[in-house]
């Protein structure tokens, strides 16, 4: 944990350049598992996303692509559009792809009002179809199509990656592929491609079992690895209280609904802040907790101290960012990405992400709180977040 007088003067991190760095710091080295990227040819030809080809009236050499405001992965069915965010976009040679610029050079305009400023879509001149193509932006990286794992070799040589799957549950398993190393595109190769049937080893459940199987660890020298402690998540909680006054809040970890008792004799103080130390609370009657009104809890961080886990409670306010469905404390596009997964039924919301919703203060959830968010992003005038669009 920092301490307390030292980032109340300095704040949480040390601002160094590299010259100031190598002066006075050296890392620690040791032996550790050798970490490597791989991707796979399936990976590469499929990496990016899916637009649909814009050219403009007195500009023919440049390409611009429509997105519906979100990115499509390339592969995924492009359906039909409403209305377009509108990128430029370059070919480029060494990745014989498309590379669009970062900032939209039109915003949710639908396909007539981009026809009227200039911008047409371009048609196949045998279906007629429009033409979609395959693209990635400047912030796109290898990491994006590749995967982290530890190298690992046989007895024979041959040369092995083992990707760290940690489930929710807390558990952690290992999937071991074996790799290609390709010189003329520097970098690993999985020898397993989607689309294929996969006839590899079983998922292992510790490192012990994959070197028991015959593999090799591969170690290198390298900077120790470390572990933060300190803020993992900023998520908003609320008070409960029980007839006797007993203060209680939520907790949601791996998929389990907890119960915490928090108390003023329970704390302790870092810096300005008061911290509660979050007892995991047993026996409680669930249905004789009341929510204590105008106390919710806005600036909730955890830290692990030696094993323990502590919650900090900070600001206590009822505000609320109507439109942050993913409780990150901003509204972005992913945030319309949440709502539409909530509708699609793979990520089921909270009800506290339900109120956050309902973008347009209609009552409901549906798609016109998605469009209603994407309208305000897109700082439409008479959009107000939490209430219904004038006429």
């Amino acid at each position: 944990m920092p301490d307390p007088e030292f980032t109340k003067e300095h704040g949480d991190y040390i601002i160094l350049t590299q010259e100031e760095f190598n002066a006075g710091y050296d890392y620690v080295i040791a032996p550790q598992p050798k970490k490597i990227r791989y991707t796979s040819d399936y990976r590469v030809a499929n990496r990016g996303y899916r637009g649909v080809k814009f050219i403009k009236d007195g500009d023919p050499g440049t390409v611009y692509i429509g997105t519906p405001g979100w990115t499509i992965p390339y592969g995924n069915e492009l359906n039909e559009i409403n209305s377009y965010y509108l990128y430029s976009a370059n070919w480029d040679e060494d990745e014989q792809l498309y590379v669009a610029e970062r900032t939209a050079v039109e915003k949710y305009k639908t396909a007539e009002e981009l026809e009227a400023k200039g911008y047409t879509i371009v048609t196949d001149e045998t279906s007629g179809q429009r033409v979609e193509v395959q693209y990635i932006d400047t912030n796109y990286k290898y990491e994006n199509y590749s995967t982290e794992a530890i190298l690992l070799i046989d007895k024979h040589g041959n040369e092995y990656g083992a990707e760290v799957w940690n489930w929710d549950s807390g558990s952690t398993q290992y999937n071991v592929e074996e790799l290609d190393w390709r010189e003329d595109k520097g970098c690993y190769y999985s020898h397993y491609d989607e689309g294929q049937l996969y006839i590899g080893d079983p998922p292992y459940d510790s490192m012990e079992e994959i070197e028991a199987a015959g593999y090799t660890i591969v170690l290198e020298d390298q900077p120790v690895d470390y572990t933060i402690t300190g803020s993992v998540e900023a998520l908003p909680r609320s008070l409960y209280q029980d007839q006797a006054g007993n203060r209680y809040f939520y907790d949601f970890d791996y998929n389990l609904y907890s119960i915490y008792s928090i108390s003023d004799d329970n704390t302790i103080t870092y810096g300005s802040g008061k911290y509660y130390i979050g007892a995991l609370a047993e026996g409680v009657d669930e249905d004789a907790l009341q929510k204590a009104e105008h106390e919710e809890l806005c600036d909730d961080f955890k830290w692990w101290i030696e094993g323990t886990e502590y919650h900090h409670i900070g600001s206590e306010s009822t505000d609320m960012l109507i439109g942050d469905t993913n409780l990150d404390g901003h509204i972005t596009i992913s945030d319309v990405t949440s709502i539409q997964r909530h509708l699609a039924e793979t990520h089921i919301f909270t009800d506290e992400q339900l109120a956050l919703a309902d973008t347009n203060g209609d009552g409901e959830i549906n798609i016109n709180d998605a469009t209603h968010l994407q309208k305000y992003l897109a700082e439409f005038d008479e959009i107000v977040l939490g209430k219904q669009p004038t006429a």
